[in-house]
C-alpha cells in the first residue's frame, strides 16, 4: 500500500503533467506516470528498486523532464500505487507483470533506466526485447550472480525487524549518513515489513538472477553510474558487473554518491543521463 508521502508525491507529479493510470495484466493491477517532456532527448522509462516506488524518483523526474521527449514511469508489481500479485508476490510474478506493461506503454525505441531491482529488470528487459531498448542506463543495478549462501547472506540486510536494523539499512542506503536518518528508518521498517515484499526477497533463488551471458548480449549504448557509497550491494556484485559488461558500455563510479542517488544528489546523476544520451545521440 502507497504511503502518506507518496501520495502527496503522486499529486504533486499530477499537477505538473504527470497522468497517472493503471495497466491491467495477467498477474495484477499496474499504475503507471506518464508526463511530456521538453526536451529533444528520447524518451526515458524509469524502473524503481526493491520497496520503493515511481514516485520517489521525484527529484530525477523533474529535472529529466526539462531534457527528454517523454517520461514513463511504472510502479513494479507489490510496489507503490500497483496490486499485489493474485497469486502472491513472487519474481516470475513480478517479471510477467511488469513485461507486460513495458509491452504496453512502450510504442518505440526508449532509454530503460533502472535502479537496484529495477536495474535488474532492465537488462532482463533488453535482452529479451533489444529493438525496444536504444539505450541502458543502470544505477547500482541488482542482479549479480550468487550461490545460495551468498543469496542467503545477502537478502538478510532487507528483513528488517527492528529500528536499529533499519537505521543501519538507511545509512547503507545512502552515500552520508543523513540528518533524517531516524524518520527515513522508520519508513524503511513499515515499507520493508510489508508481508508482500518479505514473500517476494524470500522467493528469489540463484536460478531468478543474472548469467555473464546476459551482461554481455547487450548491444545498446549503456550506462552504468554506480556510487562508491553504496553499502547495500556487495563489493562482489559490482565486481560481477565489471567483469561482465560488453566493451562499449561505460562504468561510472561518483565517489560520494550511495546506492539510490536520485534521492541524495538527483542533479548529479541528472548530468551524468543527460550527458550520457547526448554523447550517444550525437
Amino acid at each position: 500500500m502507497a504511503s502518506i508521502a507518496e501520495r502527496v508525491a503522486r499529486r504533486y507529479l499530477r499537477r505538473n503533467g504527470f497522468v497517472s493510470r493503471e495497466i491491467n495484466t495477467s498477474v495484477a493491477k499496474i499504475h503507471v506516470l506518464e508526463a511530456p517532456g521538453q526536451g529533444s532527448l528520447p524518451p526515458v522509462v524509469l524502473l524503481h528498486g526493491f520497496g520503493a516506488s515511481g514516485v520517489q524518483m521525484l527529484p530525477l523526474l523533474v529535472r529529466l523532464k526539462r531534457h527528454v521527449s517523454k517520461l514513463v514511469v511504472p510502479d513494479m508489481p507489490a510496489h507503490g500505487f500497483s496490486e499485489v500479485p493474485t497469486d502472491g508476490a513472487h519474481p516470475d510474478a513480478l517479471k510477467a507483470g511488469l513485461f507486460e506493461t513495458l509491452d504496453a506503454v512502450i510504442d518505440g525505441p526508449v532509454v530503460l533506466f533502472g535502479n537496484s531491482m529495477g536495474g535488474f529488470a532492465a537488462i532482463q528487459y533488453a535482452v529479451a526485447h533489444p529493438g525496444k531498448v536504444s539505450h541502458l542506463v543502470l544505477c547500482s543495478p541488482g542482479g549479480a550472480a550468487m550461490d545460495q549462501l551468498a543469496l542467503d547472506d545477502f537478502r538478510k540486510v532487507f528483513f528488517i525487524d527492528s529500528h536499529a536494523e533499519a537505521l543501519d539499512f538507511t545509512d547503507r542506503l545512502l552515500g552520508k549518513r543523513s540528518k533524517l536518518r531516524h524518520l527515513l528508518a522508520l519508513s524503511v521498517r513499515r515499507r520493508m515489513g510489508q508481508p508482500a515484499l518479505r514473500e517476494l526477497m524470500g522467493a528469489v533463488t540463484p536460478e531468478h538472477l543474472l548469467l555473464p551471458e546476459h551482461l554481455e548480449a547487450l548491444e545498446m549504448p549503456t550506462l552504468v553510474v554506480w556510487g562508491q557509497g553504496d553499502r547495500i550491494l556487495p563489493d562482489a556484485h559490482r565486481s560481477f558487473f565489471r567483469a561482465h559488461l560488453p566493451g562499449h558500455a561505460e562504468l561510472v563510479e561518483p565517489e560520494r554518491l550511495g546506492h539510490s542517488p536520485y534521492l541524495e544528489s538527483p542533479g548529479h546523476l541528472t548530468r551524468h543521463i543527460v550527458d550520457f544520451l547526448a554523447a550517444a545521440s550525437a
